[in-house]
């Protein structure tokens, strides 16, 4: 390892995670199988080899802090060696003839001297033609041809601005500025051609979806937003408007455009479908947090699994369909994710997702970059029925009764039919991971521990991330299904009872969609479980 990485660690399977000290930016280029980090004296590049990442270069020609401009991409990345208060200095890396980047070859020119703030609104054009960005101290927004390496255009901007956007073709700007305006500006000209009514108290964001044909807006701290139809920068048409009981936070559209994610201030992510949007617009899902939403993004295929990231730097990764939690929690940061004061957090500057969702990195506020891998669930991880009721028995030694433990020999047995009938799956590798030698991992169940020991060390975020991914592709499981949400019920871990209570009944009404009128036993004993604890709480 390199000797900025201070912290490597193999959990005995993926996860892993490393750290690296100084970084304030990361892009990741090549489906991650190449990072660049903007770091405090330099650029750096790493490969990514075995699930861990190495450094391979490392340009130091930098006379200040190397921050990697928001829209760099394989073919162009733009970075500003930053130098405030005395003018900074862009550096164009260029894709070679074989498509290849090198961070020892670039071309510099100088531009302004922008404050923290207004790097955070810069960005580069899609098609690599402009830098942009918003220089707040003078009032003015500064536009630069990256070809030329000069500025080309700038105008007066006397309000605040909190969102920069360029539209899929790169033929506009949209500004989110002041208190009530989205102004849409042509380039490069920057002749103003459309303005937006959206009424935020603290300026405002702007996200389209991957065909830049619908786009959603939301004030920082305000309850509600609006989805719009985008069919050029004088075509834009008011669709509906979404709402959250607290503050929206964050806001993502699915790969295919179907879905919208919202995540608040009071934890809750609400899942919109946009299909008839135009009759209004009504969450389908809900996912509660016990933290606020500090970002969020789709993952994997887009359209079906959704990352969250709250203001701890806790990272999940949830199932749209059925709420429960297929990766996660990862503890990404020593301190909380800051909020940079407009409606949207760091995570959206410096967390990132990639290698297909493999990889997650998160640079939180006085915290190192963290580069999560995260296990890849597979149809070959599916279990059949009897095995799906063994998993559950086996990860939270809870057999038939939810009042009555297995015994040591009852869970090996369990474990040992498990690992011959999934011998290559996930299952089968945490079996093995259970049996290893307790310097391997923090409780070993299947050793000689007491079963007391072995149920409080079971009910950690790594089991009960497991067994949410092996009944996500074991749905109609009602039973098993029934016997996770008794053991999300029962744990003080998974926080106030209040909480519990709902994501306890969400599980009830799946398992109950599965099954029928006919409720299985573990059905049963949920509800009871349920209504009991509902009284305590009235």
């Amino acid at each position: 390892m390199n000797s900025n990485v201070f912290d490597y660690e193999v959990n005995g399977l993926p996860p892993q995670q490393q750290r690296v000290q100084g970084v304030n930016s990361v892009l990741d280029l090549h489906g991650g199988q190449e990072l660049w980090m903007g770091q405090q004296k330099g650029l750096s590049q790493w490969d990514q080899s075995d699930g861990a990442y190495q450094q391979v270069n490392m340009f130091d020609g930098f006379q200040g802090k190397c921050h990697l401009v928001r829209g760099s991409h394989e073919k162009m990345v733009l970075a500003i060696d930053y130098t405030y208060p005395n003018p900074s200095q862009a550096l164009v890396f260029e894709a070679d003839e074989s498509g290849g980047l090198s961070p020892l070859n670039a071309r510099k020119f100088p531009i302004t001297n922008p404050s923290v703030q207004d790097l955070e609104t810069m960005i580069l054009t899609p098609d690599g033609k402009y830098l942009v960005y918003n220089e707040w101290n003078l009032r003015t927004l500064n536009l630069y041809s990256v070809q030329e390496g000069k500025l080309i255009q700038t105008i007066d901007f006397p309000l605040s601005t909190s969102s920069i956007e360029v539209s899929p073709d790169s033929s506009h700007l949209l500004i989110f500025r002041g208190p009530d305006l989205i102004t849409i500006f042509s380039l490069p000209t920057l002749e103003k051609v459309n303005e937006l009514k959206h009424m935020a108290r603290y300026g405002g964001a702007i996200r389209f979806d991957s065909s830049g044909q619908m786009m959603a807006t939301f004030g920082s701290g305000d309850k509600s937003g609006v989805l719009w139809r985008y069919r050029g920068p004088t075509e834009i048409e008011k669709v509906a408007d979404f709402s959250h009981q607290s503050g929206i936070s964050s806001l993502d559209f699915s790969q295919n455009s179907r879905w919208m994610a919202s995540g608040s201030q009071d934890g809750v992510v609400s899942i919109w479908d946009l299909e008839g949007a135009g009759n209004g617009l009504i969450p389908v899902n809900q996912i509660q947090h016990d933290r606020e939403v500090a970002g969020l993004r789709f993952v994997g295929n887009g359209n079906d699994s959704i990352l969250t990231c709250d203001e701890a730097a806790t990272i999940r990764i949830w199932d749209r369909h059925y709420g429960v939690i297929e990766a996660g929690p990862f503890v990404m940061g020593d301190a909380e994710v800051a909020q940079t004061g407009n409606a949207r957090y760091d995570f959206d500057l410096f967390g990132n997702v990639f290698g297909g969702g493999e990889f997650i990195s998160l640079i939180a506020r006085s915290s190192p970059l963290v580069i999560q891998r995260v296990p890849n669930l597979t149809d070959a991880d599916a279990l059949p029925g009897r095995d799906v009721e063994r998993a559950v028995e086996v990860l939270t030694a809870w057999g038939g009764n939810p009042s009555r433990s297995l015994s040591l020999a009852q869970v090996q047995g369990l474990g040992s039919a498990l690992l011959e009938n999934n011998p290559s799956n996930l299952m089968g590798d945490f079996i093995r991971w259970y049996q290893q030698p307790a310097s391997s991992r923090s409780v070993t169940p299947l050793q000689e521990i007491s079963i007391e020991d072995y149920i409080r060390d079971n009910l950690g975020s790594e089991d009960i991330r497991v067994v949410s991914q092996l009944l996500r592709l074991a749905p109609d499981e009602p039973g098993a299904l029934a016997r996770f949400g008794h053991l999300y019920m029962i744990n003080d871990n998974h926080g106030a009872l209040s909480q519990r209570l709902q994501v306890a009944k969400w599980y009830l009404s799946v398992a109950d969609l599965y099954s029928g009128p006919k409720r299985s036993t573990e059905q049963v004993q949920l509800a009871s479980l349920i209504d009991a604890q509902g009284e305590r709480i009235e």
